[in-house]
């Protein structure tokens, strides 16, 4: 009994050591949209549309942990920083990415919450003929990182990693594969979806942006 307690006490001590993501690249959850406009406009290629509201930015160029941006999305439910989305160029590289980034959030967050492939579904040609041969599409996965409420944080925070063809699917080959990461506060039990090729990335993943 005294030794199961004892281990008890030891994965809360783990767990509790891990912490909580306040907010994505310097922007605290909950910082007003001007506070985040500055964060962003100070990061080098970042460019931002010539009409941005208060409630949704999508922005285009800079780089995340190092690797370029193809559209960042950052969200501000009642003028509040909520949520923040990364898609990534796909340059061939997607794949290796995805490994990359798994393994650097495992680094500072522990293992994933959720760690699977994705799979596609069978076509309606394939289910009125049971016979025909179906080449499904098996290239893709997501990485789920969930963070409930605690002692002082009420809020639930998950982080996703997806590697996924432009419809969040599975896809045939490398050039359709795209790499999002997902930042959320509040976002219930499941990660928003988010929509990576095998060469090597030219650039390692930075961690301190994670």
């Amino acid at each position: 009994m005294k030794h199961t307690i004892l281990i008890l006490l030891l994965l809360c001590t783990a767990a509790s050591a891990v912490e909580r993501p306040k907010g994505f690249l310097g922007i605290n959850w909950g910082a007003s949209p001007e506070e985040a406009k500055r964060a962003m406009q100070a990061r080098q290629g970042v460019k931002f549309p010539e009409e941005a509201d208060d409630y949704k930015f999508e922005l285009t160029g800079g780089t995340f942990a190092g690797q370029p941006v193809a559209k960042w999305i950052l969200e501000f439910p009642s003028r509040q920083f909520t949520s923040a989305t990364v898609i990534l160029k796909n340059e061939g590289s997607a794949s290796t990415l995805y490994k990359d980034f798994r393994t650097q959030f495992a680094a500072k967050y522990g293992p994933a919450t959720t760690d699977k492939k994705l799979t596609a579904k069978s076509n309606n040609r394939q289910m009125n003929n049971p016979g025909a041969v179906e080449v499904k599409p098996q290239l893709g996965g997501v990485a789920i990182w969930k963070f409930g409420p605690n002692m002082k944080e009420k809020s639930n925070i998950t982080i996703s990693c997806q590697l996924a063809d432009a419809k969040g699917g599975p896809a045939m080959n490398d050039e359709q594969l795209v790499l999002t990461i997902h930042y959320g506060k509040n976002t219930g039990t499941d990660a928003k979806d988010a929509s990576g090729g095998t060469k090597a990335s030219q650039n390692t993943v930075k961690k301190e942006d994670l």
